[in-house]
């Protein structure tokens, strides 16, 4: 029983933190569309490089 119980609390931390990234990701979703929505050539280039001409 004893693996079972440790697979139990394996499961269990992965979830919490599967929720953690979850709610962290869905965050960075939220402010990208506020910061898309203050500038509209945000994000529309590759790390690196350049916005697109204005």
């Amino acid at each position: 029983m004893k693996n079972t119980d440790d697979i139990r609390a394996l499961l269990d931390e992965n979830t919490k933190m599967t929720r953690q990234v979850k709610l962290a990701t869905d965050l960075l979703d939220e402010i990208h569309r506020h910061v898309a929505a203050l500038s509209p050539g945000a994000g529309r280039f590759p790390p690196g490089g350049s916005p697109p001409p204005a």
